[in-house]
């Protein structure tokens, strides 16, 4: 009989490979500044004009406030504009929140929305002014927008630094006698604000650099009858939805608030006030503090400001 043939071992299955765990994507970096270009921010630089050939402006927000009017001036020659980012509210025609580019005082573009970047913009002229402004709700993520211009004449080309002379450095020789100790220098301490239980009475002119937590109070600019010219002073004060009530406002009025100004600044809420004959409304800011900050270019022989605040408990 023919032998029955052996029969072929079933073969074991090769397990498949384990699946990888996904790997996170690292975050986008932010864009690197070339050499010799500035970073302009809205929230920081508000109202100043920056001498600069090409750099980058941006609202300088996670989500840009409510109630917004802020503006930077780039002093430059012919400048280009390339828009790199524009998340700002949408309207058919811009009427909510907007971001606007001024040249000699008149709006040459409005651009809002976050559809897609806008085309880029080519300025002529000296220099230009970039505009935020936003109504009472509704905010977004904001704007960034990449300039390069010819460099302006104030911009004078560097001079390539001279080749130091070595020297060889001869020891002193100690010239007998006593000792006399260093005069220590007093240490310079800013003022403490005036405290009366909860309630403070703040002047930019003796408190600048304070920050004060209170319940209730005063500020105001401290000049009595005319403000210094050159001024840059900021208060804080730290207290939880604080009611704003102005009782003055006596400030030179000039385009873009450049000559003197007052801005209340916090996370959702930035707005500048200047000039004078009227009372601002009432302000009701949300949050856990309010900066006060006082610029002026020139002095005025004008009262200033003054307002009261009143505030919840931290």
């Amino acid at each position: 009989p023919t032998p029955t043939p052996p029969t072929p071992p079933t073969p074991v299955p090769t397990p498949a490979p384990p699946t990888p765990e996904p790997t996170e994507v690292p975050p986008t970096p932010a864009p690197t500044l070339a050499p010799g270009a500035v970073a302009v921010s809205l929230r920081e630089q508000d109202g100043e004009t920056v001498t600069a050939a090409h750099g980058v402006i941006e609202d300088g927000y996670d989500t840009y406030p409510n109630s917004a009017d802020l503006s930077v001036s780039i002093e430059g020659t012919d400048c280009t504009l390339t828009w790199e980012v524009m998340k700002v509210e949408y309207h058919s025609a811009c009427a909510y929140d907007a971001v606007r580019v001024e040249v000699d005082g008149s709006v040459v573009a409005t651009e809002c929305g976050s559809a897609e970047v806008p085309e880029p913009l080519q300025l002529s002229g000296t220099g230009f002014t970039l505009r935020l402004t936003s109504d009472s709700n509704t905010v977004r993520a904001g704007f960034r927008v990449a300039f390069a211009c010819k460099a302006p004449a104030s911009i004078a080309p560097t001079a390539s630094p001279p080749t130091p002379i070595p020297m060889t450095a001869v020891p002193l020789t100690p010239f007998p006698g006593t000792a006399v100790p260093p005069t220590p220098v007093p240490e310079v301490q800013t003022p403490a604000p005036p405290v009366i239980g909860d309630v403070v009475f703040l002047t930019m002119k003796d408190n600048a650099g304070v920050t004060a937590t209170a319940v209730a109070g005063t500020v105001e600019d401290g000049w009595a009858t005319s403000y210094d010219g050159g001024v840059d002073a900021t208060v804080t004060v730290r207290g939880r939805n604080c009611r704003i009530v102005w009782q003055e406002m006596e400030l030179a009025s000039s385009r873009n608030c450049e000559e003197a100004s007052v801005k209340i600044d916090t996370k959702t809420y930035a707005h500048k006030y200047c000039g004078s004959g009227f009372i601002p409304a009432p302000l009701m800011l949300e949050g856990d503090y309010f900066k006060v900050i006082f610029k002026t270019a020139t002095a005025g022989a004008r009262r200033g400001f003054s307002f009261d605040f009143e505030c919840e408990a931290l």
